[in-house]
């Protein structure tokens, strides 16, 4: 169905966590990480624009995450090249270089500053898989030989969640199956203490107001987030191994 600027403005945020997870794995000499799964955040007006999208067959084999995480020192320079490439390429082209990855991310993020959440409100927050997206993601993950992980990014912090350890948690019945009720879908919701830091902001992100107007002569005010800067954390530099 068409997408206003509601949308739009979601993606936006959605986008800016993704740079972030990306910019920190980057900062790594021996790490390089690149968009693979493709994200549209273009707000459509009409169905018809929606279908006139010309974009590379993605689902053949999962749902393809949104991040992939390589060892430069276990590529040729010819698939360094083509690694930044892959965001762009069918499931079919990207097969082989995809297999090389060190890892896969879906990345997500919360309006939050966690940290305040806790000491605040002292109730922390959870990891959310929606169940639509759990069983493409262990396609994928299966089929690559490539592990996926989550990554949470919040407003001062950044966490992860491993796919097979909650693979492992909803087989215990330790992670249940619940119904998120504001959009009446399956979700498993993975307590937050469950995970481990991604990292944290050296820098901080600056929060502010702004205002679009669409072609119908509606303003819509939304939340827009820019700057920051994250630096990986010593779980995250460990399960790289990164020294």
């Amino acid at each position: 169905m068409p997408r206003g600027t509601d949308f739009e403005a979601r993606w936006a945020e959605g986008a800016w966590a993704e740079q972030h997870i990306l910019d920190a794995l980057n900062s790594e000499p021996d790490l390089m990480a690149v968009p693979f799964g493709i994200s549209d955040g273009t707000a459509f007006w009409s169905s018809r624009d929606m279908e006139a999208r010309v974009l590379p067959i993605q689902d053949l084999h999962g749902k393809r995450p949104d991040i992939l995480v390589f060892r430069k020192s276990s590529l040729s320079s010819n698939e360094l090249a083509e690694s930044n490439r892959l965001y762009g390429q069918s499931d079919e082209q990207a097969f082989v270089l995809a297999r090389k990855a060190r890892m896969a991310i879906e990345a997500e993020f919360s309006p939050y500053d966690y940290g305040r959440r806790l000491s605040g409100y002292g109730k922390e927050l959870s990891f959310t898989v929606k169940e639509e997206d759990l069983l493409p993601l262990r396609t994928w993950s299966s089929h690559h030989g490539v592990p996926i992980l989550f990554v949470q990014v919040y407003l001062d912090s950044a966490h992860f969640l491993e796919l097979a350890r909650l693979n492992g948690w909803i087989a215990a019945g330790s992670v249940k199956r619940k119904v998120e009720r504001a959009y009446n879908k399956s979700v498993y919701y993975t307590p937050m203490s469950k995970g481990c830091s991604f990292g944290v902001f050296a820098e901080m992100p600056h929060i502010h107001a702004e205002v679009i107007l669409d072609k119908y002569g509606k303003y819509t005010a939304f939340r827009k987030v820019t700057g920051g800067r994250v630096v990986l954390s010593q779980d995250m530099r460990d399960l790289l191994g990164v020294p």
